[in-house]
């Protein structure tokens, strides 16, 4: 239990670092929208998707908040919800070393964080418009995907006893990318919030070659995966809301608050490990990318690679940049 712990102490001292880092620095600003307009009906997808989602975590907020007055104390899912806000910093490391997926900089932003998580490859990292209204607000409202995955595997469990722990998981796993796809089809890519600017494996991706193209990997399979065993580990707790990676925290030699402390680092720890090995195949699949999808309007590219600035965008022939092997040109905020 210590050692997770200690993990999840350490993903947040790091996260800490991060942050600090870019609020301080000069590319804490907004990303240009470039030459190309936003047609109005994006727009208004975009005031809707920031209202609804923040809505969306305000209302997940209170009933959070009302379980632990009713309870007297910090509930499972209020740590869930905890460890959910705490791996959002993780969410664009999919281009580590280079762009796969573009965010809408006509959304609220202040550019991103990511070009300070420690060694960092692709350029102009910080112009990536983060939409702070719609991935903060979605992180903090996913604790209800653990909960409905939960009533999921008790209804499994129920109507196939014989399913077992693996059986219940790849259920859900599979409840879950199926979800993701829905999910991500509609509300990301053709309302224009976000576009998988490029694929590995065409032949797995939905729509492929065009700008609202879903691969099936990674999301849905590995970010699928990092909502699943959450679930399972809210499914898996105790009465008393003790889970596999905090069970034994009663033997510890501490005031209560230290032990409600030390058991919220604890999940924060499998959380933050479990997006952190989500991101490792997602890194990887970027060195297979193919060609970018042609015609990605200026707002969505903002500055990542293509016109006006002095990368390729992610195709066969063209090599990741490294940090020694920089152009001199850089785009101009």
């Amino acid at each position: 239990m210590l050692w997770w712990a200690g993990t999840g102490a350490f993903f947040l001292a790091l996260q800490a670092y991060v942050y600090l880092a870019w609020i301080t620095s000069d590319n804490f600003r907004p990303t240009p929208l470039g030459p190309d307009p936003v047609p109005s009906d994006e727009k208004v997808w975009a005031w809707f998707l920031q209202t609804a989602c923040t809505l969306g975590a305000v209302i997940v907020a209170v009933w959070i908040v009302r379980g632990c007055l009713r309870q007297r104390r910090l509930t499972l899912d209020a740590k869930l919800t905890l460890a959910w806000y705490s791996i959002v910093w993780l969410d664009p490391a999919g281009n580590f070393l280079r762009p796969q997926f573009m965010f809408n900089a006509y959304y609220v932003n202040r550019g991103s964080w990511v070009s300070n998580i420690p060694g960092w490859v692709s350029p102009n990292g910080h112009l990536f418009p983060d939409a702070l209204l719609v991935e903060i607000p979605i992180y903090g409202s996913l604790v209800l995907v653990a909960v409905a995955s939960c009533a999921l595997m008790r209804h499994m469990s129920h109507r196939r006893p014989r399913l077992g722990l693996f059986g219940l998981t790849a259920g859900t796993l599979a409840a879950t990318a199926a979800f993701i796809i829905a999910f991500e089809s509609i509300f990301c890519m053709r309302s224009g919030f976000a576009s998988w600017s490029a694929t590995s494996v065409p032949g797995l991706t939905l729509w492929s070659g065009t700008r609202w193209q879903v691969p099936l990997m990674p999301d849905p399979l590995f970010w699928g995966a990092v909502m699943t065993s959450l679930a399972v580990l809210r499914y898996r707790s105790d009465d008393h809301g003790r889970t596999d990676v905090d069970r034994g925290i009663e033997r510890v030699t501490t005031a209560p608050r230290m032990r409600t402390v030390l058991s919220t680092l604890a999940v924060i720890g499998f959380a933050n490990l479990a997006m952190a090995i989500h991101t490792v195949p997602s890194v990887v699949g970027t060195l297979y990318l193919k060609e970018t999808v042609p015609g990605l309007p200026s707002y969505l590219r903002s500055g990542l690679c293509g016109d006006d600035t002095p990368y390729k965008c992610p195709g066969r022939d063209v090599p990741i940049r490294l940090p020694h092997n920089q152009p001199t040109a850089t785009v101009q905020r």
